[in-house]
């Protein structure tokens, strides 16, 4: 075997035939050590192995309950946004709170008094993409979980319902109002009309008056010309003539006149009743639009939902027997080769 020349031109020996410092470990007697108790060691790791298996092979089966449920939806504008009853983010953190889990307990234990429940073994989530609650219930007893997540849907819909309710509630007299106005200005609407129809039969009857009022008066005043002019009168006949003929023509200008002033007058009742009506008629239209987005808005709302009844996920969910075994293998391992060592190392110390 060939051997290195250190600086002083001495032979270092090999390096299998060089002593060991006290502080360093020789792994061939650690390895030699540990084969040496090997049956002590494996016959640790059985024990643990073998209790392992036994727990977890008497723990009961744990299955998953699960519901998918939707609060209620108060408003659905065609192709707009839609407005919930509630946060899905609040009754997630509700949930996660355990806002629920007094009164949860409080009626399960009449349920099923030998069962307790677990707030913790409930868990909600939001999915992606989704306006929906996912919530479950890990438990041994697939009835105890089924009832758990009746009873939370069932909390959870009364709250809901305590917004719809009073919601619904307030439309339904917002309609119901605005019909007894809409029929009020219906009656009125009608009223309007009659006296409309009263007053254009009075202003023809007026305007029929003055336009034979104007032509009697204008026959009148070409007669009374002509028989003037045809008949030979002396200047005091003539005179007296003159006069009635003007006094007539005046009488009948006052006639004229008074006719005309009441057509006036008419008329502005005409304009006033027509403005009324007109004030009346789009009043009339803003309530019955009221009434169908009232109505609309009642029919579009969708009180809580269970999207998907309470079920249980196919298989159970725990435990993992074969993890706790395998775990059990590994820890016990490490666990009998520190106790090997630790045992050796204080014998080394005895001696």
């Amino acid at each position: 075997m060939t051997t290195e020349i250190n600086h002083g031109n001495q032979p270092i020996p090999p390096f299998q035939s060089m002593p060991y410092p006290d502080d360093e470990i020789d792994l061939r007697e650690v390895f030699a050590t540990l084969w040496k108790r090997k049956k002590f060691i494996g016959l640790g790791v059985l024990l643990f192995v073998v209790a392992a298996g036994v727990i977890a092979f008497l723990k009961p089966d744990v299955y998953r309950v699960k519901a998918l449920v939707s609060p209620g939806i108060v408003a659905r504008k065609p192709g707009g946004n839609v407005t919930f009853t509630n946060s899905l983010e609040s009754v997630k953190g509700q949930i996660d709170a355990g806002a629920y889990s007094m009164q949860l307990s409080e009626t399960l234990i009449e349920q099923f008094p030998a069962l307790r429940y677990a707030s913790k073994a409930l868990h909600s989530s939001i999915p992606k993409h989704s306006s929906t609650l996912l919530i479950s219930y890990d438990t041994s007893n697939q009835n105890f979980g089924k009832a758990v997540l009746s009873n939370l849907i069932g909390q959870l819909e009364k709250e809901d319902s305590n917004i719809i309710k009073p919601f619904v509630e307030g439309l339904q007299a917002g309609i119901d109002s605005d019909k007894k106005a809409l029929s009020e200005h219906e009656k009125t609407l009608a009223l309007l009309a009659f006296h409309l129809k009263e007053q254009y039969k009075a202003k023809k009857n007026v305007q029929q008056q003055i336009d034979a009022a104007i032509e009697s008066t204008n026959a009148y005043q070409s007669r009374g010309v002509k028989s003037l002019a045809s008949e030979e009168m002396t200047a005091e006949s003539l005179h007296k003539a003159l006069l009635y003929n003007n006094m007539v023509i005046q009488n009948r200008q006052v006639v004229y006149s008074v006719l005309k002033k009441e057509l006036s007058e008419i008329n502005v009742q005409i304009a006033s009743l027509e403005k009324k009506q007109q004030a009346t008629s789009v009043l009339t239209g803003e309530l019955q639009m009221s009434v169908e987005e009232s109505a609309r808005t009642i029919k579009h709302i969708i009180p809580f939902q269970e999207l998907i009844p309470v079920m249980t996920e196919e298989g159970r969910v725990g435990p993992n027997r074969r993890l706790i075994v395998m775990m059990s293998f590994v820890c016990s391992l490490f666990f009998m080769i520190f106790a090997t060592l630790i045992i050796e190392y204080i014998k080394t110390c005895e001696k």
